[in-house]
């Protein structure tokens, strides 16, 4: 059986007439389907230090106007609210920085409140190569957490303004993963500063298998 081409050719043969050909081009291509949702954010360390992209993998979420939680005082534990469900999530983006000042509006799908309320959660990879101290700085208007590998390390929740502050913490050499969370509730403004400020480190974009 012949090989189907990829332009077809259609031969219609009339009875005492010349043979007329027609070519038809191939099916439209559909519109690519939008980035998959990643199952592990985290993903892996890089597997070269010395040539890994510096930056953070960012997941958007958008929260609606009427949602019960965004009037109450943030909470200790972001996982205790579903601000960050994988069904909330609007897109997912390389951030090569975090640093967004004020009225900072990234989420705006049209859903009731946009795009006042939202929240992101962002994650990379951190090494350190003695033992250090290790400086962060952090701002956020209204709420943020950092963790670095199991351990919480800085936290500014419930600021109407974005007043960044400087936090210290002692590592290991190692490898570490970093989150950093952010949500948007109540402030005027929207606004986040995130970036290790001292240590001997090195931050890279996660990797993330190929399949």
């Amino acid at each position: 059986m012949m090989r189907a081409l990829s332009a077809s050719i259609v031969v219609l043969f009339l009875v005492g007439a010349c043979s007329e050909f027609r070519v038809t081009g191939r099916d439209p291509v559909p519109p690519a389907d939008p980035p998959e949702r990643l199952p592990d954010a985290q993903g892996e360390p890089p597997s070269d230090w010395n040539a890994c992209a510096s930056g953070f993998l960012g997941r958007y979420f958008n929260l609606e106007a009427t949602h019960p939680d965004l009037g109450l005082l943030a909470p200790e534990d972001p996982e205790t609210v579903d601000w960050f469900d994988d069904e909330r999530i609007a897109f997912s983006r390389y951030d090569p920085s975090l640093e967004f000042g004020e009225n900072w509006w990234p989420v705006d799908n049209g859903i009731d409140g946009d795009p006042e309320q939202f929240a992101v959660q962002w994650t990379a990879w951190l090494r350190v190569r003695s033992n250090t101290s290790v400086d962060v700085l952090l701002g956020a208007a209204d709420d943020a957490w950092v963790w670095i590998g199991d351990e919480r390390v800085a936290t500014q929740t419930d600021s109407e303004v974005l007043m960044p502050e400087v936090y210290t913490i002692s590592l290991r050499p190692g490898v570490y993963p970093v989150e950093v969370r952010y949500a948007h509730r109540l402030a005027t403004s929207a606004g986040l500063r995130f970036r290790v400020v001292g240590g001997e480190t090195e931050l890279c974009y996660p990797e993330f298998d190929e399949q």
